[in-house]
């Protein structure tokens, strides 16, 4: 009996460490997302801000985001050591030649950007700023190692073709999104957000394949974040 030809691999993994199944990066999506979940609600106390009120002045965002943020920062590095993807999750095996993809990226920081502009920059004292700022800062770290990181190598390496794994990690990354109904967003809104974080997410992508890193793509979630959360001030 003739033996199945070998299944193709993805040009762009890197065989380093553990080679994971498709459960195992699910699991750690699910099991990550629910410990960010269990820490907002057990840490930020009764002050908690619901998520049409995030950014509003008083938002306890030491309590309520930068805490929890750290704590899911370290569960992150502990599957990094673990899998021993400490090279790999942080560059690009090889960098894309088709540079155009630096379009998209750019026209999503231009949109914040405008959308910034057109209104006054709002008095905050200096501890919101700082709340907020360590906040995002945060936010666009441990997103990103999730997935354009961590999620992104892991898909290498159980996916054929990079198609599937952009598809993979953008869906995932809209998904996190959905527990913003248990802060109180709307069902409707919070599927529409789901989608367009979907989308948004091939941008982070496209921007790591241009640059080679990682840590650009952490770099403009956080300033996006900024950008969108400062106008709500």
């Amino acid at each position: 009996m003739a033996q199945a030809p070998p299944l193709p691999t993805n040009p762009l993994a890197v065989h380093e460490g553990a080679r994971p199944s498709l459960v195992m990066l699910v699991g750690f999506f699910v099991a990550q997302t629910l410990l960010w979940v269990s820490l907002i609600f057990n840490i930020s106390g009764k002050d908690r801000v619901s998520f049409a009120a995030l950014g509003a002045r008083g938002t306890p965002w030491i309590r309520q985001f930068v805490i929890p943020l750290l704590v899911v920062l370290a569960f992150q590095l502990v599957m990094i050591r673990t899998a021993r993807w400490k090279r790999s999750v942080w560059h690009e095996p090889a960098r894309t030649t088709r540079r155009w993809l630096i379009v998209f990226p750019t026209l999503m920081l231009l949109l914040a950007a405008g959308s910034r502009l057109v209104s006054a920059m709002p008095e905050v004292d200096g501890n919101y700023l700082v709340g907020m700022t360590a906040t995002v800062a945060l936010v666009g770290i441990t997103e990103e190692l999730t997935f354009r990181g961590i999620l992104l190598v892991g898909g290498r390496r159980t996916f054929p073709h990079e198609w599937q794994v952009v598809v993979f990690t953008g869906a995932l990354f809209g998904l996190f999104h959905l527990p913003n109904v248990m802060l109180g967003a709307a069902i409707g809104a919070t599927l529409v957000q789901v989608v367009q974080t979907a989308v948004v997410g091939t941008a982070f992508y496209a921007l790591r394949r241009v640059s080679g890193l990682l840590v650009p793509c952490m770099v403009l979630h956080a300033v996006y974040d900024w950008l969108v959360l400062i106008g709500k001030v």
